[in-house]
Formats: C-alpha cells, structure tokens, sequence
C-alpha cells in the first residue's frame, strides 16, 4: 500500500533538486504490426489484429500531421521482424529525405537489432533508437515468456557505439516490487540513456494478460518520481493509458510536476485533441505549486487514490 505521506516527500525532494525547463511531445507511427517474436509478449494487443504495413506515403503524410499538431519529436514503430530491420530504414530515409522535416526529432523502436541494422539506421538520419528494457529478467519471464534482457542492452550498447541516442524504459504495475525497480533503474544508469520511458500497465481484452490489474495512479506518480529523483538531467517520459483519454488536465500536471518531460497521449486521441492536450501542458511551474500546495491544504494526504483523484479533478488550472 502507497501511502500518501511517502509520495509527498518523493514530490518535495523531486521540486528540490531536479530542473524544469521544457515539456516535450512526443507521439508514435506504427509502420507494421507484424511481430515474428514467438511467444507474442502476454500483454500485447497485436494478437488481436490482422497484419498490416503502412505505405511510405501515410507515414510522411501522418508525420505532417503530428507536426502540425504540435509534436516535436516522432518515433517510428513496428513489431519485432527480426535483428535486421531493413523496413525501418526505408522509412526513415523518407523522412529526412523530405525539407519538412529537418527539425523534426525522429525516434525508432524495432526491438532487438544487429549493429549492422543500427549503423543503417544512422545512416539514413535516424536521431535516436529506443528499445525498452521492459522490466528485470524475471519480469520479462512473466509477462513474455522470455528473457531477451541481455540482447535489449546489448541493442543499446551498438546502438551508441554507431552514434545514436538511445532511450530505453520500462512498464509500470505488471508485479514489480520497489526492490526490483531500483535494480532496474541501476541497470538503466549503467546504459546513460537521454531519456527514460514508462508506460504504465494496461491490460487488453482477449490477451494472457487480460485480467490483470492496471497501474494505479499513486504507483505511477511514486515511479515517475523515483526515476526523476534517479535521472535529474535526463528526459522523463511517460504514456498515458487508453483509460485516460478524458484525463483532466490537472492529472497530466501532476505528472509533470512528479518530474515528468516527455508526454505522449493516447492513440485514441484525434489531432485535435493531441493539439489541445500539449495546450494544457503549457502550465508552468507557478502553476504546479499552486496545485501541490492546494493538494497538501486539503489534506489529500490522508486519502485514498479514488478521493485523491477526485480533489484533483476538481482543481481549475490555467
């Protein structure tokens, strides 16, 4: 049990030593969602989808879209097709090939590749490569039926050593204790990644995993906090889950407030709403300590996570 008192004291030692500066957009395109990895990672909702590829041309075409939407930064995704991702690169060199893009950042998460793929990666004007660690070992084992975290580091090592940036992360609520998140964080330093990713846990109907609790809030705000707290300088990203896509802003602003940078919205959300989303992340730092004190002020130390939301959803922020 998460106790209020212990987030509190996370949230002041996060206003206290870390700097806030700029919140990032971020937002993904799926190229494919083709996955030859077998078994299918137990929570993953490719299972329940017919293959598909998207065109060269839908790509640059949503590419722009985001762009126009307000997103500063895009990363390319697929399922895992293999160490050599050959498709990926074709992709990319699109993008760059295109003016309109030279100051979009571009980000790729094809999974586990050779250096050699990662070198054309590089070549064709990829930014930055991410590939989550997910979880420790025994973890992995649990919700993949594999253990591929060696080969995931491994992935990362080449990946700078050809001069990319590189991010990694991690799922928050698929039954971790706050022992083995620590030893992942301390795996993560070992790596110097720009930027961590979390993606709190949702579960998806017709998968192994369909009946297991999603992340609660109090978990994700202790987990975005102890990783700011670890990573000061670095980009904290966090996604946010299907079931928030009416999420009040003042959520979102908590979450930034924990030490969160880097935000990515749901799929679900149309352009229009990514763009009036990022229009709520203007908040900036006065405004977040209005809410901190408000929320201390009317004791929310003392409450469960459903009044917690409550009193936060009830706050106005401009």
């Amino acid at each position: 049990m998460i106790k209020m008192d212990e987030i509190n004291e996370l949230l002041r030692k996060v206003r206290e030593s870390c700097d806030f500066k700029e919140v990032f957009r971020t937002r993904g395109i799926r190229i494919t969602n083709k996955c030859i990895q077998k078994p299918l990672c137990y929570y993953c909702n490719y299972m329940n989808e017919d293959i598909y590829f998207t065109s060269v041309e839908e790509v640059i075409s949503r590419a722009l879209e985001l762009k126009n939407s307000g997103v500063d930064r895009v990363t390319l995704v697929s399922g895992w097709l293999g160490y050599n991702n050959k498709l990926g690169v074709r992709y990319v060199k699109a993008i760059r090939d295109d003016s309109r893009f030279d100051d979009l950042r571009l980000s790729a998460a094809f999974g586990r590749l050779s250096k050699s793929s990662l070198l054309a990666l590089k070549k064709a004007g990829l930014d930055q490569y991410g590939c989550n660690l997910e979880g420790v070992p025994e973890i992995l084992v649990k919700i993949k039926g594999i253990n591929d975290f060696e080969e995931r580091i491994n992935t990362l090592e080449c990946a700078r050593e050809v001069g990319l940036d590189i991010s990694t992360g991690f799922i928050i609520g698929v039954g971790e204790d706050w022992k083995m998140f620590d030893r992942l964080l301390r795996n993560i330093k070992e790596l110097d990644p720009c930027s961590i990713f979390m993606s709190p846990f949702e579960p998806y109907p017709n998968t192994p995993m369909e009946n297991f609790p999603p992340s609660n809030l109090k978990r994700v705000i202790k987990a975005i906090a102890k990783t700011k707290l670890a990573f000061p300088e670095k980009i904290i990203g966090v996604r946010i889950i299907m079931q928030c896509k009416h999420l009040p802003r003042e959520i979102v602003s908590l979450m930034i407030y924990a030490g969160a940078n880097l935000i990515a919205p749901p799929p679900a959300f149309s352009d229009r709403s990514v763009k009036e989303f990022f229009e709520v992340l203007k908040t900036n730092a006065e405004n977040l300590n209005i809410l901190y004190n408000k929320l201390i002020n009317e004791g929310v130390n003392n409450t469960d996570v459903t009044e917690f939301i409550d009193i936060v959803g009830n706050l106005n922020l401009v």
